[in-house]
């Protein structure tokens, strides 16, 4: 259904927020605390709709125009469409990244506490990152929390799907290093012997 009341809804998808949190941002631009979940609601099923003003706000979070909230546009369709797909990517890497770290922390029996000590920061902060997930915190503080509970970056950035440590992690880089500058200097017969014996190792691997 092409309605206003769904195109509110995408936006609303399209920056990642619940009805509640999508009514916080517009009290907080209308400086009011006159909009509800039970607002958003309405409007997204089309029961009733913003006045003026609220679609003005509502067009400006989601970086469109009043014209497209009412009449719609298939081109600014598929790129809202597009960030919402981008939204669902991100709270799934969030889900995964939050997962790693919480197993990892059971895994070496280390308090909240002790955790938040150790990558000098108070406990309720960590709980607050806990909540939000650990995709949404700065990259200092999850180097932090990977020196400490000494996990490979290829788990936190990259896609392994086992446990790496930090110290695994450094001696591949430095193996990696070593292939890149052999592979510089070396001519295309000696590559295609290392080549088959990679795929070799690879088909191995898969048995």
């Amino acid at each position: 259904m092409n309605s206003t009341g769904n195109r509110i809804k995408k936006i609303r998808l399209s920056k990642g927020m619940t009805q509640s949190k999508f009514a916080e941002s517009i009290n907080k631009k209308e400086q009011t605390n006159k909009i509800s979940k039970g607002t958003i609601n309405n409007w997204e099923h089309d029961r009733n709709l913003p006045n003026k003003e609220r679609l003005k706000i509502i067009a400006k979070i989601g970086q469109t125009s009043i014209f497209y909230l009412l009449n719609g546009d298939v081109e600014e369709d598929n790129k809202i469409d597009n960030r919402i797909e981008m939204n669902k990517n991100t709270e799934k890497s969030n889900i995964r990244l939050t997962n790693i770290i919480n197993n990892r922390q059971k895994e070496l029996k280390m308090s909240s506490k002790e955790l938040a000590k150790k990558t000098k920061t108070s406990v309720s902060t960590l709980y607050r990152h806990k909540k939000k997930g650990f995709a949404y915190t700065k990259i200092g503080y999850l180097e932090d929390i990977m020196q400490v509970l000494n996990i490979s970056p290829r788990m936190i950035f990259g896609n392994l799907d086992h446990f790496e440590s930090l110290e695994d992690f450094q001696k591949i880089t430095v193996m990696l290093d070593y292939i890149k500058s052999f592979v510089d200097k070396s001519d295309l017969k000696t590559l295609e012997c290392v080549y088959k014996y990679i795929k070799k190792l690879d088909k191995n691997k898969d048995k």
